[in-house]
Formats: C-alpha cells, structure tokens, sequence
C-alpha cells in the first residue's frame, strides 16, 4: 500500500518534556487514533559524530567560558538489516521486552521464516497480538494509547517481510506507517511519539514529509531533573532502552543542544512548538490552538471530554499532582529546580543553557515570558 503521510501527527520530542501527555491528549481526541512511542526513524538509521557541529559547539563553549561538550548531533547512515530487525522488533521500542535477558533470547530467533519468528517473538515476550480479521480500528472506539497489543499476526508478519525484501533500510520508518495505516480506518489520523527525534528530524522529513510534526518544550532545569529519575527508574527495572548515568549538568547540556537544533530548524521544517508550563496554566487554550493548528476540528464539549481523560490522575492511575512516584509519568509540576538546586548550581545551569532558556521565554529566576515567537499561542475558537 501507498502511505498517506499526511494522516500522521509526529510528537518529535524534547525529551521528559510532556511527550506523553501530549499523545494522551492526541489519542483522546474523536479523531485521533495515537500508538506508543517508538523511534522508527532511529531503529533504520545509526548516528556518527558529527565533527562540523561539534567544531561549531566547541567553539560556542569556549566563548561562554565552558568545558567542552561531546553529546553533538551526528550524521545519520542506514544501517544494515540484521541490526534493523533487532532493533525493530527485538529492541527499545513498542515489542514488550522488559529486560535485557528477554531481550537477548529475542535478538538469537531467526527471522528467516517470519511466522515462526513473529510466533517465538510473543512466546519470549509471554504475550499476545490481535486476531487476524478484526474490524479495521476506528479513533472513535479508543481514548487512550494503542501498541503491539492491538496489532494483528498478519500485520506484524508482513511489516517483517518488507523490512527482508528492501535492499534500502533508510525506507523502514514508512513500512512502520504503512503496517499502521493498514490497520486503521483510511480516515483516521494516528499520532506517534518518540521523544528524541529533534536531532534527526531531517531524517522524519525524507520518511513523513507531510505529515504535522510537534515539539513541546520545558524549563531546560526541570527537565534534567526528571531525566536523572527516568533513568535510573530504567537501570532499576533492567529495561533495554536503560541508559548509563548522567549527570545533572549533562543532562542540561543535552537539552540544551536539543533546544538550538529546534530553533534553527522547526520553522523550516513545519514543526509546532507549545510549552509545558502553558499547558498545564492554560489547558484547554492550548489544546484547542493545537487542533486548530492540526486542521482538525474540534469542540469545548470535546476539549472538556479531553481533560478527564488525560487528567493526571487518571493517566497516573489515581495519583495526585506533586506525588512522587517510581512511575514514568513523575509529579506534574513545573519551576521544580528552584526547590532542588543550590544557588551555586543554579547559576551554572544558567551558564550552561541560558540561551536556550531564554530563546524560549524562560528567566534566570524561574518565571517565563508570554508572545515569544515561534510558540504556540493560546488562541483559539470552538467549531
């Protein structure tokens, strides 16, 4: 089948930034169907340092007086099927393999008879996929998130066999959107997120050039707070896409590094900026300024409906906002840094990422400026 690419909203990143929500928020729209996150696009692609950039960054770095930084973007290259297939189906993405034992068992099947791999697949995984013949799945049906779960054998079967008959890995991210789009009704719009894909977003580009690309951004500060918890939460649960510990200043600087390759490149690329402070102030002015950005239309009635479905404690199971929990979804706040920061580490958070911060709308002492350019602005007029 020919994918219609302009049927996809990609949720592009930053990265513990409200991504998840903000699928809720897509999938619990009547004309939304949103399945849970995977990085197609990195799945197909392996990244090389990028040393034109990195040159660049240094040079930034040493004008602010800072030590030099090695998390750059990179260059982008296909890489080769076995890797693909690992990746795919056996890695950090949307098959549920919940450590790295399972995992490993997963990466030794052989993929050379799909039915028999897609079959060992869901043994080692200790899990089922939907029946082949089921009704073609309508937004309307669902408020909440799809996955593996709602995929059919047949499906599966057949995403694996185009991945094996492609000489062209780079095309691995459009036949996960066409063993999407088969599943669904041909009118639905289907939401994806992967929460890191700012720094290859050219790469989305060749694979969705006209699809509705979205970033949501947060204070840089309370953003490294909450990736410090994600990951360790991971290393804990021994989960495949755990990542090694990283320091606070890293992690800024991370984020930091991800904010300017959005600047430099959203408005080219046609990508939708809102910020998570303004969502949480202002919900239902942001989320109805984002559907009218989408084109899809949408009602008070259906932003009310929204809301309780994407409420914090519904999406955390009851939990109230400002709860810790060891949960991935953690406690909903905003401005948490100046509570957990010292006056010293504040200042240097600052010098690290300042810019950026400021690019934004976000001051030094933790408040943030309204009408700054490029943002999503809460203007909106129910149909």
């Amino acid at each position: 089948m020919t994918v219609n690419d302009s049927k996809f909203i990609h949720i592009i990143g930053s990265y513990k930034s409200g991504t998840s929500w903000l699928l809720h928020i897509l999938a619990a729209h009547p004309s939304i169907l949103g399945w849970r996150e995977f990085d197609s696009v990195r799945a197909a692609y392996s990244q090389r340092n990028s040393y034109g950039f990195k040159l660049v960054d240094n040079l930034y770095r040493v004008i602010r007086n800072l030590p030099l930084g090695k998390d750059v973007p990179g260059d982008f290259k296909p890489k080769d099927m076995d890797d693909v297939v690992g990746d795919v189906f056996c890695g950090s993405g949307w098959v549920p393999l919940f450590d790295e034992k399972v995992r490993q068992r997963a990466k030794g099947l052989d993929y050379s008879d799909s039915e028999k791999f897609i079959d060992s697949l869901m043994l080692v995984a200790g899990k089922k996929l939907a029946r082949d013949g089921r009704p073609l799945l309508e937004p309307a049906q669902f408020n909440n998130t799809l996955g593996y779960g709602n995929s059919t054998r047949a499906a599966f079967i057949a995403f694996l066999d185009a991945i094996k008959d492609s000489d062209d890995m780079s095309q691995v991210p459009v036949y996960f959107y066409e063993y999407l789009q088969r599943q669904c009704e041909p009118n639905a719009l289907i939401a994806l997120k992967a929460a890191d894909q700012i720094m290859c977003l050219e790469q989305l580009l060749q694979a969705s050039p006209q699809s509705k690309k979205i970033a949501i951004i947060r204070d840089g500060r309370d953003a490294a707070i909450s990736a410090g918890h994600y990951s360790k939460l991971m290393r804990e649960r021994d989960a495949p896409w755990r990542s090694g510990s990283r320091s606070y200043l890293k992690s800024l600087r991370s984020w930091a590094v991800r904010i300017r390759v959005l600047s430099n490149k959203a408005e080219a690329a046609g990508v939708t900026i809102l910020r998570y402070e303004d969502l949480k102030r202002d919900y239902f002015g942001i989320c109805g300024a984002l559907f009218t950005a989408l084109d899809i239309p949408t009602s008070m009635q259906d932003l009310i409906q929204i809301q309780k479905e994407t409420d914090f404690s519904v999406v955390t199971g009851g939990r109230a906002e400002g709860d810790s929990a060891e949960h991935i979804v953690r406690r909903g706040i905003t401005g948490e840094w100046s509570s957990v920061l010292t006056e010293k580490e504040a200042n240097l958070a600052w010098r690290i990422a300042g810019p950026e911060l400021e690019r934004f709308g976000y001051t030094k002492c933790g408040e943030y400026r309204d009408g700054v350019p490029g943002l999503l602005e809460a203007k909106f007029t129910p149909d």
